[in-house]
């Protein structure tokens, strides 16, 4: 947010969402930052799945994929995720 304050790009409109997902749901913190499910968003959730409990990561792809038409996601993850999904389906 910093960099892009510093390059004079509007940021009125980004939130920055911390989760403890040890504690909380993904979907429970964007709650409490007044976040409207129906409004298409942009997730940007980087450096993070691949340190998370597997559970985790498909809970969260599940409320994402919940949400309103237009959304989208923009993440990384583990090769070992990627294998898992495949071995899924």
């Amino acid at each position: 947010m910093k960099i892009l304050k510093g390059n004079n790009i509007d940021t009125s409109h980004v939130t920055y969402v911390p989760v403890d997902f040890s504690i909380e749901t993904f979907t429970e913190c964007l709650l409490k930052a007044d976040w409207k499910q129906d409004d298409p968003t942009l997730f940007l959730w980087e450096g993070c799945s691949m340190y998370l409990p597997e559970q985790a990561v498909f809970d969260t792809l599940k409320a994402i994929s919940a949400c309103a038409k237009g959304t989208y996601l923009f993440f990384d993850v583990s090769v070992s995720f990627i294998l898992t999904l495949i071995n899924l389906i």
